[in-house]
């Protein structure tokens, strides 16, 4: 198994969709899918179950994407410090989602020209760690600066608010619910939930169960599948009929047949923040700040509707 058979995985089991992960990789489909019947010949197991459509991770495969993440994440960071050691300074941006991530990649031309004049050998770098990680590589040292949402553990971080995204309530499309306008969380609490990972930090993974001020008692839920993904966790609504709460921008980003997003009434928006560790933040990451923070206060209100 080589660092190449776990990047072409990463793919796949983020994306569910060979199509999508050959494109994301820019590469034709039918290679990609042989590497992935050699990785499975090589571990002796099956990584996914090609049965269904879209295609989903088997146990063993959910085990190996975590183990990828993680192992592909140092690699990259050890790549990146050898590289701009005595050279050019790159500033890692760390996303918790590929639809903050794409928000930034919108605003990289207004930020990039706030930069230059003061900083002209700074480059900067996005790394999308996942829902599963709100500190998005802080804790880790994989990341300079996170664009994240709250709430999380922000222990020696620093934040920054930067607007607040209204959240959609995920529903199978032949649900009753899905017939509504608006609802409010309290409905879906006889549905099975969807469920991040229990090593995820405490408050975010409450949060997203549908509670804005965790208690840490037994709120009622069902406990339903556990998801690392906003792919895996659309298709988890489509497939199992299980439901959850979710920023608006994923409605625009993972349109899914057998998919309803439905608005929440009277549900506390979601805020979106810039967070960097106070220990280490020197000049340089404060401007980077800086200059973010300018740009979405410019160019990026349509995010936040």
């Amino acid at each position: 198994m080589d660092l190449r058979q776990l990047r072409y995985f990463l793919a796949v089991g983020e994306e569910l969709s060979f199509a999508r992960a050959a494109a994301r990789l820019r590469m034709s489909q039918p290679p990609l899918s042989q590497r992935i019947q050699e990785l499975e010949r090589e571990l002796g197991c099956l990584l996914l179950d090609r049965t269904i459509r879209p295609i989903r991770l088997t146990e063993s495969g959910r085990i190996l994407l975590d183990e990828a993440r993680e192992i592909l994440a140092r690699v990259d960071l050890a790549r990146e410090r050898t590289r701009s050691a005595g050279r050019e300074r790159i500033v890692t941006i760390g996303v918790v989602s590929e639809a903050v991530a794409g928000f930034l990649a919108s605003l990289s031309t207004h930020i990039r020209a706030a930069l230059l004049p003061r900083h002209p050998g700074v480059s900067l770098r996005v790394r999308v760690l996942g829902i599963t990680s709100p500190a998005a590589g802080l804790h880790t040292g994989q990341s300079d600066i996170a664009l994240t949402r709250l709430p999380f553990d922000t222990q020696g971080i620093a934040t920054r608010p930067l607007g607040h995204e209204p959240l959609v309530a995920a529903v199978r499309s032949d649900d009753d619910l899905a017939e509504r306008t608006e609802i409010d969380a309290g409905e879906l609490r006889d549905h099975v939930w969807c469920q991040l990972p229990l090593d995820a930090d405490p408050r975010w993974r409450e949060y997203w169960l549908g509670n804005d001020n965790p208690s840490g008692r037994d709120h009622g839920h069902t406990a339903g599948p556990v998801v690392h993904s906003l792919a895996e966790y659309v298709q988890s609504v489509a497939w199992e009929g299980a439901v959850g709460v979710l920023p608006s921008s994923v409605a625009r980003l993972y349109p899914a047949a057998g998919v309803t997003f439905v608005p929440l009434a009277e549900y506390p928006e979601n805020r979106l923040v810039l967070a960097w560790p106070t220990t280490r933040a020197d000049q340089v990451v404060l401007d980077v700040v800086e200059a973010i923070e300018a740009a979405v206060a410019a160019h990026g209100s349509a995010f936040f509707r």
